[in-house]
């Protein structure tokens, strides 16, 4: 799994490797299943406070489509938290589809080939 990070300038230098460790442990159980991890951190309006911290997840998985979430808060912390936080729950959840597809999909072909058959 890549992780690559584009994190705007005039946050501190140490926000880049707080949000590369934290998105290889928030993702790592997902590692076989993802091909790169996007983040992009802003803080949209610089020192004037408010709901202006912005994180951008994008997740580029294999044979799946790519899965973007984008969470706003008051710092940059809680902002690449949630959006971390709401990406795993959707690989999760997508890949536990793909799962039940995969393991769908067998049984619906044997019934329309016997259903052809008869």
């Amino acid at each position: 799994m890549k992780i690559l990070c584009d994190i705007d300038k005039t946050l501190p230098k140490f926000v880049r490797a707080n949000a590369e460790n934290r998105a290889s442990s928030k993702l790592e159980r997902f590692t076989d299943a993802i091909e790169e991890v996007r983040l992009m951190l802003r803080d949209l309006n610089g020192p004037r406070g408010g709901q202006d911290a912005e994180c951008l997840v994008t997740v580029h998985l294999r044979h799946m489509p790519e899965i973007i979430i984008q969470e706003r808060s008051d710092s940059i912390g809680k902002a690449m938290y949630n959006a971390l936080e709401r990406a795993s729950r959707t690989i999760a959840r997508n890949l536990q589809k793909r799962t039940h597809q995969l393991q769908k999909g067998p049984r619906l072909l044997d019934e329309g080939l016997d259903a052809a058959l008869a």
